[in-house]
């Protein structure tokens, strides 16, 4: 016996293949062992040593067929293949021979005598023969050129339909699966028998699917080879209708659903925009019924039937107005049924996610919904997409939905509370997401500390998932965390010391919260402060990408924190950080060949987060500690210029970011550093784009010694982006133009649009760079954005006219003057908390830079003024910053006026709007100036002014931060506040309904007793 059938024998007795592959691939390596092989399953009597065998013929061709292809020697390889295929009796065997005459075929080596080994298969009319002649077809026709085809079509045809009616299924799987490759060929309709067949395939498919029989499954993998590769000769809009028939079929289980929908979703991937506008209504109707249908008694993941059948929602809105399918789809939904509020949860979620600028436009509905959707009497399921769908929700209007944060948190209460774990978890993560993007007082660590502290000894994925609220109530209310340190910190330190192997993501996140403690509360943990710090250092030798990801993100806390002994860490941290930026490296783990994506998603995400985290260590020292990071800055910008590169949307946003730090800390010549990065301008994904306008926003603001091509540059951009001509904007508006709406901002990325107007901004501020903006020009792109209607682009356009009123009056010709002011004023009708109010902040800034200019226009100023201060709170995600803006505008009217203006009427107004973070310094210094100038007419609304300046000067400094207002503007605040404490009776009543915890109370106090120093 020969060594190759030697191993295979001893494989077929149940020895370890690792033992032997290695010799067994060393054989196969030469061309001999096709010889080999073949002689083995021609002559071995054992199935199972003839079954390796086959295998082996597959590798040993794929690795040999190349090199011996033209030898003579070749010809007898191709007759011992046929004599194999016909002496083997099963089925299984012949399948692998099959597979690996693939490989020839493949090289376009002529096999003549397959024509008759295929006849004389046919004529012999036994099923295996039968069967074994379509699979050699199978094989075949990819190969064929259309004469070829056309000979063999009516033979074919012919047999699949046999095949089919013998009711045999391997007959009948091998029809189909010959029938799936003949497709490409037609460029005409199918005619018989090749459109019975397809007819066939359907129908037996809808019976599959009604029986939840598993040849259904089969089907749907021919029918989607179908449909993926027609070349004219099926009519999709036929077979649209016909799967929307099916799909609607009272008969189909919720089990089945996701399956009989998917020909649906695979024709509205071909891209057939007539046809999917002729039937959007139905596809809608026909989805939302199917995600209805879905509904089962199991967890929401997305992974599950009704998510997965919502992804049709997302194609369509790759090449539709999703603003138009946003109100198709509202006017099918209903709430009549369990069922039907699932699939409206799971649609809100997709619209969210595939259509931003209506999800923000609708925010107040969608999140009002989806709060009714998360009470504790539905079932667990809607609660978990309601969850999902309101946490992307929150992302994506963060502060805006700031008045429905109590109804959220509540809703997130109520899942903890459930004993469901899959609901609690769901309940947790919209908690971090809540806590982490919308403002709250200090007030709620009393109502969730109690609920998440017992979570931390529930089992241990809920334990990990508890701990990320904490650590959001820890950034968020810093030193008013301090009464629950000794409740937290045990288990903190005992989770992140637990084995990584145990669960790596549990010790990852309690290395990252026990880094925010050390930072927010140094004095209360300064026990356990040096031992931590060790173990960081320990942790830094692991392997482990998602401990690498955590430990970077608590050397970024650290940096900025102030305990004994913390500038002999930092060196460490950046040395860590520094090491895990070799782009290099990393690069070779991440497209490795034989990385597999899939199976290593969670190891690339891991190692993606690893180098933005690093990247943020490094802008953190910069910013801290930039002694430190000096001597490294060369080799550390070289590293983040490369990932600027890198194939990572998220990573390049961060290294550009950092990029515009560390220029802008170490004063670098930012122009050479543009002209290498430059062309991100023209690149396809506008997050990338946008952020690269923000970068150069950073280096305007910084005043960098920009040269003024590089400006002209950077404006002429700017301008093309109003326009719609930059590349990432034209790939997002591509498409048939009948489904276009007059908002063109429907499918643009908000943030693109943000960070172009906040770029203008900044040269329109700058003095030394305002001057290369090329006013006329600005303006012709402002026509053309109010000409196409878009909406969010003229909006934003008004703060950049304010801004250049400001510092360019001068160049305000007649003309340009007369369109800028129609443009803003037009623009006050958006100003109805639905969109940033920058036309009210573009006309405060033009009254106080000259006011004359807007003599006439006064009576429809003051008139918008009334209506928006009037403006119901609706839960519009600009709500307050538009009445802010309207107290702005008063204001501003009030300073130029002085008594002239009835500045009385408007005060209860104007304090029931604050305290306010937006414009905030110019509202309360003018407040500050008007009562310095007569503080009589604040006599009525004396209640208001301590309550509204008493809950400003209560905050956190780092929230007062926020609000951006001058130290003397806080100290003359604080004064008034301290005056007219004296003044009225019931002072510290006043005071005690409006701070209503003691730590905001203690600051408040601390503040006022400053003023007596």
């Amino acid at each position: 016996m020969a060594e190759l059938e030697q191993l295979y024998s001893a494989l077929s007795q149940g020895m370890d293949p690792t033992q032997i592959s290695g010799r067994i691939m060393e054989i196969y390596n030469n061309p001999q062992s096709i010889f080999e092989i073949l002689q083995i399953i021609n002559n071995n009597e054992n199935a199972i040593i003839r079954h390796h065998a086959s295998v082996g013929l597959r590798k040993s061709l794929e690795l040999n067929v190349a090199k011996i292809a033209q030898d003579p020697a070749f010809e007898q390889v191709k007759e011992m293949i046929i004599s194999a295929l016909l002496k083997t009796p099963e089925m299984i065997i012949r399948d692998s021979i099959i597979h690996a005459m693939a490989y020839i075929l493949d090289m376009k080596v002529p096999w003549p005598q397959l024509d008759s080994l295929i006849q004389n298969l046919f004529q012999d009319q036994i099923p295996i023969q039968v069967e074994t002649a379509m699979k050699v077809l199978f094989i075949m026709v990819p190969n064929f050129n259309p004469q070829q085809f056309a000979v063999y079509a009516p033979t074919m045809g012919q047999q699949i339909v046999a095949a089919i009616q013998t009711n045999i299924p391997g007959l009948v799987k091998s029809g189909f699966e010959l029938f799936s490759q003949t497709i490409p060929f037609f460029d005409q309709p199918l005619i018989s028998p090749y459109s019975d067949i397809l007819t066939q395939i359907f129908t037996m498919f809808h019976q599959a699917a009604v029986e939840m029989d598993d040849l259904m499954f089969f089907l749907l993998s021919i029918i989607e080879r179908v449909i993926e590769s027609n070349n004219g000769g099926i009519n999709f809009e036929q077979l649209l209708q016909i799967t929307l028939q099916f799909a609607i079929d009272p008969h189909i289980s919720s089990e089945a659903c996701f399956y009989i929908f998917s020909p649906i979703q695979a024709i509205i991937m071909k891209d057939q925009p007539q046809v999917i506008k002729q039937h959007v209504n139905d596809i809608l109707k026909t989805t939302i019924f199917c995600i209805a249908k879905s509904f089962a008694d199991e967890c929401f993941s997305d992974s599950c039937s009704g998510y997965l059948i919502s992804n049709s929602i997302d194609t369509l809105c790759e090449y539709m107005n999703s603003d138009k399918l946003y109100k198709i789809a509202m006017e099918l939904l209903s709430e009549n049924s369990p069922n039907e509020i699932f699939a409206s949860a799971i649609v809100f979620d997709r619209f969210i996610e595939t259509a931003p600028a209506q999800a923000v436009s609708n925010s107040a509905f969608l999140i009002k919904t989806l709060i009714k959707y998360m009470t504790p009497e539905l079932h667990h399921s809607i609660r978990e997409a309601s969850l999902n769908a309101t946490s992307k929700l929150i992302e994506l209007v963060e502060n805006g939905l700031i008045d429905f944060f109590d109804s959220i948190i509540q809703s997130c209460i109520a899942a903890i509370d459930s004993g469901h774990d899959n609901l609690i978890i769901s309940g947790l993560r919209t908690m971090i997401v809540t806590l982490d993007s919308i403002d709250f007082s200090s007030k709620y660590l009393e109502i969730l500390m109690p609920k998440l502290i017992p979570l931390t000894r529930a089992n241990m994925e809920v334990a990990t998932y508890a701990i990320g609220p904490i650590s959001s109530l820890i950034i968020k209310c810093e030193r008013d965390v301090v009464p629950y340190i000794p409740e937290i910190l045990p288990f903190i330190v005992q989770a992140s010391q637990i084995n990584e192997k145990t669960n790596p993501i549990l010790k990852g996140e309690a290395i990252e919260t026990l880094a925010k403690l050390i930072a927010v509360a140094p004095e209360e943990t300064a026990s356990i402060i040096q031992p931590s710090l060790q173990m960081f250092s320990e942790c830094t030798k692991t392997e482990d990408s998602s401990i690498i990801a955590s430990l970077l993100a608590a050397f970024s806390i650290l940096v900025s924190a102030k305990f004994p002994g913390v500038e002999t860490v930092i060196p460490l941290f950046l040395q860590f950080a520094i090491a895990q930026l070799d782009c290099q490296q990393q690069s070779n783990v991440i497209f490795s060949e034989g990385f597999d994506p899939e199976e290593n998603n969670d190891q690339n995400m891991d190692i993606a987060t690893s180098i933005q985290n690093a990247i943020l260590v490094v802008e953190n020292v910069a910013r801290y500690a930039p002694e430190v990071l000096a001597p490294a800055v060369p080799n550390v910008i070289d590293q983040i210029v490369n990932y600027v590169s890198f194939p990572s949307e998220l990573l390049r946003q961060n290294a550009l970011s950092t990029l515009a730090a560390l220029i802008s800390t170490y004063k670098l010549d930012p122009n050479g550093i543009f002209s290498t990065i430059g062309e991100i301008f023209d690149e396809f994904e506008p997050a990338v784009v946008a952020a690269m306008f923000s970068f150069c926003q950073v280096l305007i603001d910084n005043n960098l010694p920009l040269q003024q091509p590089v400006v002209v540059e950077i404006f002429r951009k700017c301008i093309e982006a109003i326009e719609h001509k930059l590349s990432c904007i034209n790939c997002e508006m591509d498409g048939d133009d009948e489904f276009d709406d007059d908002d063109g901002n429907a499918n643009i990325k908000l943030d693109l649009v943000n960070s172009v107007f906040k770029c203008l901004s900044a040269i329109a501020m700058n003095p030394n760079f305002s001057q290369y903006m090329d006013l006329a020009k600005f303006v012709q792109a402002c026509k053309i954005a109010v000409k196409k209607g878009n909406v969010v682009e003229v909006v934003y356009s008004t703060d950049v006219i304010g801004r250049l009123f400001e510092t360019r009056r001068a160049n305000f010709t007649q003309l340009i003057l007369k369109f800028a002011l129609n443009v803003v004023m037009e623009s006050l009708n958006f100003c109805d908390g639905t969109h940033h109010p920058y036309p009210l902040i573009a006309i405060r800034r033009i009254l106080l830079t000259d006011p004359s200019v807007l003599t006439q226009a006064m009576n429809a100023i003051m008139e918008k003024i009334n209506q928006i201060i009037h403006l119901e709170n609706s839960g519009q995600p600009f709500y307050h910053q538009t009445r802010a803006a309207a107290v702005n505008v008063i204001l501003a009217l009030a300073r130029i006026q002085g008594q002239q203006f009835p500045l009385a009427t408007y005060l209860p107004i104007i304090f029931a709007v604050l305290p306010t973070q937006y414009e905030a310094n110019f509202i309360y210094e003018s407040i500050v100036f008007i009562f310095n100038q007569a503080n009589d007419i604040f006599a009525p609304v004396a209640a208001e002014l301590i309550r509204s300046f008493a809950q400003t000067l209560a905050v956190k400094d780092s929230d007062l931060d926020k609000y951006s207002i001058s130290q003397e503007t806080l100290v003359n605040m604080t004064r008034i506040l301290a005056m007219v404490l004296h003044t009225i009776p019931n002072d510290q009543e006043i005071l005690a309904s409006a701070i209503t915890d003691q730590n905001s109370l203690s600051r408040l106090q601390s503040r006022l007793n400053s003023v007596h120093q």
